[in-house]
């Protein structure tokens, strides 16, 4: 019982490493240690909240870098996208 902290903390660290290594794989690489030491009801909000974070951190870096006319059809399609993907979610 005592371990399951310590299994959380290295899931961080791992994921946390092989995100800034890659950019990405936050998730992929610490929920097989977290699911080891919580349930998955909290391992997947952990996840999210981790790869967002992970995510979050680089734009100060690619600010200047992002060319927001390209970028419009994109955050177009997430703003119509994710309501209708999450509504129809349950239904799959």
């Amino acid at each position: 019982m005592t371990d399951f902290p310590l299994l959380i903390l290295l899931g961080a660290f791992a994921g946390g490493f092989v995100s800034g290594l890659t950019g990405f794989g936050t998730g992929i690489t610490a929920l097989p240690l977290w699911l080891v030491a919580t349930t998955p009801q909290l391992a997947s909000p952990l996840v999210v909240v981790c790869s967002l974070v992970a995510q979050v951190q680089t734009l100060p870096a690619i600010w200047h870098a992002i060319d927001f006319k390209r970028v419009r059809p994109f955050i177009i399609g997430g703003v119509a996208g994710v309501p209708f993907g999450t509504w129809l979610l349950p239904h799959v």
